[in-house]
């Protein structure tokens, strides 16, 4: 068993591509002996040009192929180029290209026809011998993507294995440097210092009763990977600031997670609303704050406590 077989599910999009390779290559080989100046990668849009008869715009190829814009046009300019396809404007619409089978492309479909007829022959008897219907595989595999892109689904994965495998910690002193780290690296980002930011970064906050305020930290592993900060306004109200994940562990659920914390803490200490000034420059917490029900208190412009213009965003704990 060769190495890549060994490596499974993991590599079947290597395997499958090696698979294309060597397919596409060996078409051209038989092209080349047969002196037909044709390539593989022209076939799909050749076949639809051909079944087509008539025009055909290139959305309409795009769409008909599930190809990108850009891959039809390259296609297309070679074919005009080797005088296979005749392309004009549109008569209407300038935006629009035109494409149908010139005479000599028509000419070319009924001497290559014969060698795609063996093309089939010869990859059903393939299919024979691998005793698997590979075309209703593949179909079924293009349906699944259709459904959800593997990207989507890799994606959804990842997801559940940071929520699953981060935890959240009151703050301990042992990760002061790291708390310190995460948090100057966010703010030089995106607002800039102030003496506010500094002194809760030099001395984090670690009781309500003795400092009004307490930090918490998401652990990945032994790595602090996001904080968030709950003052105390009065006995009713929570501030909830500096609100971090890591850059690397962004767009991972884990701001999700952060919040949901946040909130859930600021109910067990009794507070019935937390608020949150959101920057015009974190457009992506404040979607977020939003996603969980914050909603914007005033739409004039108000100072946070370091005096950076911002909104006021709160959320009703009773609400719940």
């Amino acid at each position: 068993m060769k190495f890549i077989q060994e490596l499974g599910p993991v590599a079947f999009g290597n395997r499958m591509k090696n698979i294309s390779d060597d397919v596409m290559k060996d078409i051209q080989k038989i092209f080349k002996e047969l002196n037909m100046e044709f390539e593989p990668r022209w076939f799909t849009i050749f076949q639809l040009l051909l079944k087509k008869k008539g025009e055909m715009q290139i959305t309409q190829i795009s769409e008909a192929l599930d190809l990108t814009h850009p891959a039809v046009i390259q296609v297309v300019n070679k074919l005009h180029e080797k005088k296979l396809v005749d392309a004009r404007t549109d008569n209407l619409d300038r935006r629009k290209r035109m494409v149908k089978l010139s005479a000599k492309g028509k000419d070319l479909a009924l001497r290559i026809s014969p060698v795609w007829e063996d093309l089939r022959r010869t990859a059903y008897e393939l299919i024979d011998e691998m005793g698997v219907d590979l075309i209703e595989v593949i179909t079924r595999m293009e349906d699944a993507f259709d459904r959800e892109s593997l990207y989507k689904r890799m994606k959804k994965r990842i997801i559940e294995r940071y929520r699953e495998n981060t935890k959240l910690i009151d703050y301990d002193p042992r990760f002061k440097e790291d708390f310190r780290r995460i948090n100057e690296r966010w703010l030089n980002e995106t607002l800039g210092f102030s003496a506010y930011d500094r002194a809760l970064i030099e001395n984090p906050p670690m009781d309500f009763a003795d400092d009004g305020a307490r930090v918490y930290l998401m652990l990945y592993g032994d790595s602090v990977v996001g904080s968030f900060i709950i003052g105390k306004i009065d006995e009713h109200i929570a501030e909830l600031n500096h609100l971090v994940i890591v850059e690397e562990y962004r767009g991972w659920g884990l701001g999700e997670k952060l919040l949901d914390h946040a909130i859930r803490i600021a109910g067990r200490e009794g507070f019935i609303q937390v608020i949150a000034f959101l920057h015009k420059k974190l457009p992506v917490a404040k979607a977020l704050f939003a996603r969980f029900g914050f909603v914007i208190e005033d739409d004039k412009p108000l100072k946070d406590f370091a005096g950076r213009d911002s909104e006021l965003m709160k959320y009703d704990l009773e609400a719940e």
